[in-house]
């Protein structure tokens, strides 16, 4: 396990939800017309642009809604961001399975440091998904989901136990529906909800 200082951490928090808002304002004025910085053939000829989306507007404005940084430090104050994922989340669950190993092989270790609890990422993911999900009638509690392509797909064991974690169903495309008034609603062996 590394170890970095809390004040460090702290800096690196506050850069990384500076740059996951910046993100999620980018994606805002990509999809709602207003972005004019990229040149559009570079826009519209990216393989993870979704002309579809042109005009839609999710529920609080939030198109980010996992950001998952590639870190890497290159000295003792210096850090650069590899990549920037905004997809599934993938590999969380190996962070979290290492943290539970690493706290029964190394419990001296963490009885002294001070070290930021992980264990919880599950239940705040699931609070950020119930956050964004469009208003219900009533009282009603938003349905949350984690989709998946499949036990085939490389991230499977991710977004099992992601699902299982925060107590949620893992669902294919082949799960969901748009009804006529255009909410998803899941098939299920009782019928669609």
């Amino acid at each position: 396990p590394r170890i970095i200082e809390a004040v460090q951490f702290d800096h690196l928090r506050e850069g990384l939800i500076q740059r996951a808002t910046a993100l999620n304002l980018f994606l805002d004025e990509l999809y709602t017309g207003r972005q004019d910085v990229v040149p559009e053939e570079i826009i519209k000829t990216s393989a993870y642009f979704y002309p579809e989306c042109m005009g839609v507007r999710p529920p609080r404005g939030i198109y980010l809604h996992i950001y998952g940084p590639d870190l890497v430090r290159m000295d003792e104050d210096h850090w650069i961001i590899l990549e920037d994922n905004m997809r599934i989340p993938s590999g969380v669950s190996y962070a979290l399975k290492y943290r539970e190993i690493e706290k029964r092989l190394f419990s001296e270790f963490f009885s002294v440091y001070d070290i930021y609890p992980i264990h919880l990422y599950p239940q705040f993911l699931r609070k950020n998904l119930e956050y964004v999900a469009p208003e219900r009638q009533g009282n009603q509690e938003p349905a949350v989901v984690l989709l998946t392509e499949g036990s085939y797909n490389a991230a499977y064991y991710d977004h099992k136990y992601l699902a299982e974690e925060m107590g949620v169903t893992l669902v294919t495309p082949k799960d969901l529906v748009v009804d006529k008034n255009g909410y998803v609603q899941m098939r299920t062996n009782r019928g669609l909800i």
